[in-house]
């Protein structure tokens, strides 16, 4: 998993291998990173807003411009803590009983996949 700190637009390369040899395909300006004040929006082709980010209140807000789709929480040692299904392009998550810390949020649906770096205080 790659996480992405600095905004801007980036490129994706996959590199394949086995016993006849190496593929390589590069998809240019694939990924877009922005971010602003108490918010933060990653994409991979998937419009996404999350806030409040840092967490202070136990309520997540997650928006797209399409249904949501599937929602992880996951901790930094890969331990999954919310699994869910939203068919709706807004929501709102309680975490008030999630420790405090760094968390990543995977959102996937049909136009693709956003992770982004979440704090809890």
């Amino acid at each position: 998993m790659v996480i992405y700190d600095t905004p801007g637009v980036y490129s994706v390369t996959l590199e394949v291998s086995n016993n006849q040899g190496t593929d390589t395909k590069t998809i240019q300006n694939y990924i877009q990173v922005d971010e602003g004040v108490g918010m933060a929006r990653f994409s991979t082709r998937l419009s996404l807003k999350v806030f409040p980010n840092p967490v202070t209140n136990g309520i997540l807000e997650i928006e797209s411009s399409n249904d949501l789709g599937n929602i992880e929480l996951i901790s930094l040692m890969g331990q999954k803590i919310i699994r869910v299904n939203v068919d709706s392009p807004r929501t709102f998550l309680n975490i008030t009983w999630v420790k405090k810390g760094i968390y990543l949020l995977k959102v996937q649906n049909i136009t693709g996949v956003a992770v982004v770096k979440i704090h809890i205080l």
